[in-house]
């Protein structure tokens, strides 16, 4: 069954790579988007090993001030929002080789052109069974049900 998106309303995009962000968002950060966007960021900035086929992705990804990183970390809080307030039927489409929101909070970015459509779908082939559109509340939906967990309301 296809979902009817409204062709007004543009999509939040997720790459296959990205998905387990927001698996994370709706399991342990679902009141606290602004302390995910923080997570986040440390993480990229403390990485123990480079990849060889990313140099300087922590640079790629935060620039190399604290005012950049301030506003990666301030574009994926407004991101992290959007996916736990906007309604349950605003369309997802999850994407494979292609920049996604997450990608557009990016200081730099170049890495994003780089990952391939294959790594993509690695990433969701491995994490849970996927289709490529859902609106935002199946999607939370299909991912509390393939991982049996259930996320307190919000007060």
């Amino acid at each position: 069954m296809s979902l009817e998106i409204n062709p007004e309303i543009k999509p939040l995009t997720i790459r296959g790579h990205h998905l387990e962000q927001f698996f994370y968002l709706l399991v342990d950060y679902y009141k606290k988007p602004e302390k995910f966007a923080i997570r986040l960021a440390n993480a990229i900035k403390h990485q123990i090993e480079e990849n060889p086929k990313f140099p300087n992705y922590d640079i790629d990804v935060l620039g190399k001030t604290p005012e950049e990183m301030q506003l990666f970390t301030d574009n994926i809080t407004k991101l992290a929002i959007m996916f736990l307030t906007f309604p349950d039927d605003y369309p997802i489409q999850i994407v494979f080789g292609e920049s996604d929101d997450i990608c557009q909070a990016c200081i730099i970015g170049k890495h994003c052109r780089k990952v391939s459509a294959k790594y993509d779908r690695q990433a969701v082939d491995s994490f849970m069974p996927i289709k490529d559109e859902y609106t935002l509340g199946s999607l939370k939906a299909h991912m509390r049900s393939h991982f049996r967990i259930s996320t307190p309301q919000a007060d």
